[in-house]
This record gives C-alpha cells, sequence and structure tokens, in this order.
C-alpha cells in the first residue's frame, strides 16, 4: 500500500479500521505506521488542554513555595517535622509537574514521548502520591502535635508508604509505556484501590482518636477546633473524591460524546490534592512561637497552669495561718 494522506476537515474523534474479508489471507500479519497531527502539534484532542493545565499547575506550585520556603527557612528551628514533610511534597509537585509539563511538550512538537522525561514524571508522581498520604496519616495521627511520638505505628507507615510508591511507580509505567497485558492491569489497579482503602480507614480512624484525645483535655480548646475543621475539609475531599470516581466511569462510558472533556478526569485530581495542600498549609504554618499546635509547648502551658494552681492553693492555706505560713509555703513548693 502506498501512503495516504486523509485531510481532517471536522473536529471529531476518528478510528482507523484495516479489514479483509478474503479467507486465504486469514493469519496474515499486517505491519504498518498511523501518523496523527492536529493543527496545534502531535498531541491528541483528548489530551492536548493537559499540556496548558500542567504548566498552569506547576505556577501555582511555584506560588505556594514562595510563600511557603521563605517562612520555613525563616523559622525552621522553631518549626515542627510537618513542615519539613509539606516542603518535600510541594518539591516533588513542582518537578512532576514540570517533567509532565516538557514531556507533553516534546510530544507535541515531535510525536514522540521522551522516555526519560516520562519515567521521571512518573517517579516523582509515585513520591508525591505516597508522600502525600503519609503526610496526612501523620497529621491526623497527631505526630508531633497532639502526642510526641507514635512509636509503635512507625514501621507500618514507612511499610505502606513504599508500597504505595511501588504500585503507584508500576501503574504510571504501565499506562505509559503499556507494557503490561490487560490482566496485569488489572490487577495493579485493583492493588492500588486496595492501598486506597488501606490509606483511607487507617487516616480516618487515626483522626477519631486524635479527636478523642482532645476532647478529654479542656486546655486543646484552639487545637480541637483546629482538627475539627481539618476533619470537616478532609471528608469534604473523600465526597468529591467518590463522586469524582462516578464521573469519571460515566466519561468514559461516553467517551465518543464526551472525549473533549476527557482531560479534567486526572486534571481533577490535581487540583484536589493543591487544594488539600494549600488547606494545610494555612492551619499549620511555619511561625515564630507554635505554641498553637505544638506539642512541647503544650506541654509547658500545662506546668505553668499546674503551677499557678498550687500557688493559688498554698496562697489560701497561708491566709489562714498567722505565723511561718512563708515558711511552710516555700517548703511546700
Amino acid at each position: 500500500m502506498s501512503p495516504e494522506a486523509v485531510i481532517i476537515n471536522k473536529t471529531g474523534r476518528y478510528i482507523v479500521y484495516f479489514t479483509t474479508c478474503d479467507e486465504d489471507l486469514d493469519g496474515t500479519v499486517v505491519r504498518g505506521r498511523t501518523v496523527w497531527k492536529n493543527l496545534d502539534g502531535y498531541l491528541p484532542g483528548e489530551t492536548a488542554p493537559l499540556m496548558k493545565f500542567y504548566g498552569f499547575m506547576f505556577v501555582a506550585y511555584m506560588l505556594l513555595g514562595v510563600v511557603w520556603f521563605p517562612r520555613f527557612v525563616r523559622y525552621w528551628k522553631d518549626g515542627i517535622q510537618l513542615h519539613s514533610h509539606v516542603s518535600l511534597v510541594i518539591a516533588f509537585s513542582m518537578y512532576e509537574l514540570a517533567f509532565m509539563y516538557s514531556g507533553f511538550a516534546y510530544l507535541d512538537s515531535v510525536g514522540t514521548s521522551p522516555v526519560k522525561a516520562t519515567l521521571w514524571a512518573v517517579s516523582f508522581s509515585s513520591a508525591r502520591k505516597a508522600l502525600s498520604r503519609l503526610l496526612l496519616l501523620a497529621l491526623t495521627s497527631g505526630y508531633g502535635l497532639v502526642k510526641p511520638e507514635i512509636s509503635g505505628f512507625t514501621p507500618r507507615m514507612l511499610l505502606l508508604g513504599g508500597m504505595c510508591y511501588v504500585i503507584s511507580l508500576s501503574l504510571g509505567s504501565a499506562q505509559h509505556f503499556g507494557s503490561l497485558t490487560e490482566d496485569g492491569m488489572t490487577l495493579l489497579m485493583l492493588s492500588w484501590a486496595i492501598m486506597e482503602t488501606c490509606f483511607l480507614q487507617w487516616i480516618f480512624r487515626s483522626l477519631w482518636n486524635t479527636l478523642k484525645k482532645l476532647k478529654v483535655n479542656k486546655r486543646n480548646i484552639a487545637k480541637l477546633q483546629l482538627y475539627k475543621n481539618f476533619a470537616v475539609v478532609l471528608v469534604t475531599m473523600v465526597v468529591l473524591n467518590i463522586a469524582w470516581v462516578y464521573v469519571e466511569v460515566y466519561i468514559n462510558d461516553s467517551l465518543s460524546e464526551l472525549w473533549q472533556v476527557k482531560w479534567m478526569i486526572p486534571a481533577f485530581w490535581y487540583v484536589l490534592a493543591y487544594a488539600l495542600l494549600v488547606v494545610i498549609c494555612c492551619f499549620w504554618p511555619p511561625t515564630e512561637k507554635p505554641t498553637r499546635y505544638l506539642y512541647v509547648a503544650e506541654m509547658e502551658d500545662e506546668y505553668e497552669e499546674e503551677e499557678q494552681d498550687e500557688d493559688l492553693v498554698l496562697a489560701e492555706a497561708g491566709m489562714k495561718s498567722e505565723d511561718g505560713s512563708n515558711v511552710e509555703r516555700e517548703e511546700r513548693k
């Protein structure tokens, strides 16, 4: 067959079929190459808007980093481990989006996908997903905020985070390079769904236990209200997550009619993750004296309040005695 060019004059979703009805050709293998190009470049119409979206999200994370990193460097001595974790998530997100944008730009101009840029993008994306989930788990567990350590959970957290990275890396590589069979893809997607379920139930169970612990201590009213507001945000995010899954299934089932909005499926997850990270940065920003949420500061405040209560009791006891009251008070202190 000689090369043939087909000119498309109307926007739509097109499919090329190669068929034959000759029984003598049964089992024949046909090899060929098709080249598709739009007016703006080689990107498919259903994913072309993603290049601009990745660029927009990269700028959004850059702005967040411009606000966050100077404060983090300024107050790093007075900060907590949570701030370092947030900084890592912001940095990995910027690297991921930079490689995603460069990969799409190269594909749009040349017509072939850059393997190295795609591998780096998938690697940073997997690391960002694992770090984000570990951040939520540490935050809802009250690590460094409500209790000084969670030594019994740290190995399990690291193990689950490592599994999340491996599964996400395998799934992302298979989706970009098509190196797995349909059964293999199904197994990876099922593993990812199980992983997400484990993280979700652990995060909400930790959040529930943290709220109960804060309700018992009457001195933690400000911290309790902060966690209540975060719980509302987290529940809202989960509801949006579940609702978007149904939207994603509907779009994929109606792809022939809704192909122009297919790019919104991955875009929504990036917007949701960014919004949640912004909320965390607003709720727990680096400050000079983070007594609103720092565990050590809370213990010092409780110690000072106990001393004040004891002084009040001793003062009342000293008023009842006339001679030697001050000596008795000093000895009791």
